[in-house]
């Protein structure tokens, strides 16, 4: 099983994973500015042999394809809903058939609408928010994986941490 994990940054998420799983590699796809970081990371890990870095923008570069799975995470609320939808598609065409698609986010519970949306997006949580970002909800992220062609759509909040994971499968 290949991962990709898409903006996997540091690598931190890709080394726990490979670590975890003695037959897993990982391919950690993000912007050149975190190839040191990840390559410090995954050598101090000793896992040179099985995990890799691939610089580039997920956006206008090839990401490959095949994945066994692919994680995205922390990405989504960077950016706008048609950018998070067209990362999904991404992400999605970028797995085998049977291949597992996570998304790591911290959901916003419910939608805001009027002064309490324009709130939400101007005062989020992060400064991402202002370059039209956000904190999605449950129903956003799974409307763009159903569309992406993601099926058996679940979703685990992981404790202490405030984020959850959603999770799907492509057919």
């Amino acid at each position: 099983l290949t991962l990709l994990d898409l903006g996997g940054g540091h690598g931190s998420y890709s080394i726990g994973l490979c670590l975890a799983n003695p037959l897993m590699k990982a391919v950690i796809f993000d912007s050149p500015y975190s190839r040191e970081r990840a390559e410090e990371n995954i050598s101090r890990a000793g896992l040179e042999e099985r995990v890799s870095f691939r610089a580039g923008d997920y956006y206008s570069d090839d990401i490959g394809s095949g994945y066994g799975a692919v994680l995205v995470s922390n990405a989504l609320h960077e950016h706008t809903p048609a950018d998070g939808l067209r990362l999904v598609k991404k992400a999605a065409a970028a797995l085998g058939p049977g291949g597992k698609m996570m998304i790591l986010e911290g959901l916003r519970e419910k939608s805001f609408s009027g002064l309490a949306g324009m709130a939400v997006k101007t005062y989020g949580l992060i400064f991402y928010h202002f370059l039209g970002g956000q904190n999605y909800t449950l129903a956003e992220i799974r409307s763009w994986m159903k569309e992406s062609g993601i099926v058996k759509i679940g979703k685990k909040r992981l404790l202490r941490s405030g984020f959850s994971l959603v999770t799907g499968v492509k057919p």
